[in-house]
């Protein structure tokens, strides 16, 4: 919603700016689902991976292949998205209620979200070295912890010019400010 001015008791008109869920807020709202989506989706790999013959293999400490690089890497994953899902969420219900803490609590978001992909990559490295050391009978791992350090590094480029865009964002907004009030 747009309100142009409101005339104050004295009769004089005042501009109070754009206000609302519109504009660009309107599209981090698509990229707030769609964050929501993606680790939802992670978490999902995860359960699998832990559920399946790669940790029978590799994750459990009575094999022969165990590798304890790789099971920390996977637990590191589902710990994080955990923790991203609960922020995301609390940081979704705080964006709907238009509480005026919001825009400090998306800065700590995507801050968090880069030392977090940061994280990802550091235990995703020490996974692949230590696979590449075991030399595991299954190369699958393998394969699959070489596409996830992939994957980390755009995540952590993609986080990092997130927080390029929307922390300047946040606190410069003429809408941000006028919007979350409560």
């Amino acid at each position: 919603m747009v309100e142009l001015g409101v005339r104050s008791p004295a009769g004089q008109y005042h501009y109070r700016g754009v206000e609302g869920l519109g504009g660009w807020l309107a599209v981090f709202q698509i990229m707030l689902y769609i964050s929501l989506a993606g680790l939802l989706v992670q978490l999902l790999i995860s359960q699998s991976a832990m559920n399946g013959d790669s940790w029978a293999l590799l994750g459990s400490e009575t094999s022969e292949h165990f590798v304890p690089e790789w099971r920390d890497a996977v637990r590191y994953g589902v710990w994080s998205s955990l923790g991203q899902l609960g922020f995301l969420l609390y940081a979704l219900y705080m964006f709907y209620g238009r509480k005026r803490l919001l825009p400090k609590i998306m800065i700590v978001y995507f801050v968090l979200v880069v030392l977090l992909n940061a994280g990802d990559l550091y235990v995703i490295n020490r996974a692949v070295d230590a696979l590449l050391a075991a030399d595991p009978p299954d190369a699958k791992p393998l394969q699959s912890m070489l596409l996830d350090r992939t994957d980390a590094v755009r995540g952590l480029v993609r986080s990092i010019v997130g927080c390029a865009i929307w922390i300047p964002y946040f606190l410069k907004s003429e809408r941000v400010e006028n919007t979350f009030v409560r």
